[in-house]
């Protein structure tokens, strides 16, 4: 199996989600309108937005090492230490509903 279809669709991802920041960062700074409805439905569901991200980060990184067979910089290794406990502590906090795990996930 070739593994450029999902390296065009990681690419395709990563340009997606700093297209998504810039916006995230325009709706931090502005008032009113339907951008503060936006924000206000980012907030409320941030742990789930989180969680997406850190379990594409965590699968893309699998894939590239189990299935493609490419073996890992040592910046991936730091990348995977700090990323997949991530997947299972906000996997934990949705379940439990709770909120106060998002300081300790940015530290990470």
């Amino acid at each position: 199996m070739s593994p450029f279809p999902v390296v065009t669709f990681f690419s395709v991802l990563t340009v997606a989600g700093q297209l998504l920041s810039l916006v995230f960062l325009v709706m931090l700074v502005s008032r009113g309108g339907i951008l503060a409805t936006a924000k206000d439905w980012i907030s409320s569901h941030a742990l789930l937005l989180m969680l997406v991200v850190t379990l594409s980060a965590t699968l893309g990184s699998l894939f590239f090492s189990e299935i493609a067979g490419w073996t890992p910089c040592k910046l991936c290794w730091f990348q995977r230490i700090f990323m997949y406990p991530q997947v299972f502590l906000l996997g934990y906090a949705i379940w439990k509903k709770d909120r106060g795990i998002a300081p300790y996930i940015l530290v990470l």
